[in-house]
């Protein structure tokens, strides 16, 4: 358990991980705060042994400056989002692509059908 006292309990945070020192940091995964006996913490499974961070998670995701629909494959995305890291990108959910410096707008190319 690793206590988190400016996190509310219930709250969903990420878990972030770096291999050199805090310099680059990559997701590890979310949680959910929990309550031990009042006082907030989360748990998480690790791999490796490294530096972890915990930190709240809110932000904004739109495609197309807010479009209800498109007829192109291109799309823009509009990202804002605290804290920031790399991102990575998925059409099915399965597949993602490498991980890339965290930016406010990126062009993507949807797969037919998904």
């Amino acid at each position: 358990m690793v206590p988190t006292p400016t996190q509310d309990i219930g709250n969903l945070v990420q878990i972030y991980y770096s291999e050199d020192n805090g310099v680059t940091w990559y997701s590890q995964g979310l949680t959910t705060v929990g309550d031990n006996n009042g006082d907030p913490y989360v748990t998480f499974t690790t791999d490796h042994f490294t530096d972890f961070a915990v930190a709240a998670i809110s932000g904004s995701f739109l495609i197309n400056n807010g479009a209800t629909a498109t007829n192109t494959d291109i799309v823009d995305l509009n990202i804002r989002t605290t804290p920031a890291a790399k991102m990575r990108f998925s059409n099915d959910n399965a597949t993602r692509s490498n991980r890339e410096t965290y930016a406010t707008l990126t062009g993507r190319t949807l797969l037919a059908g998904v």
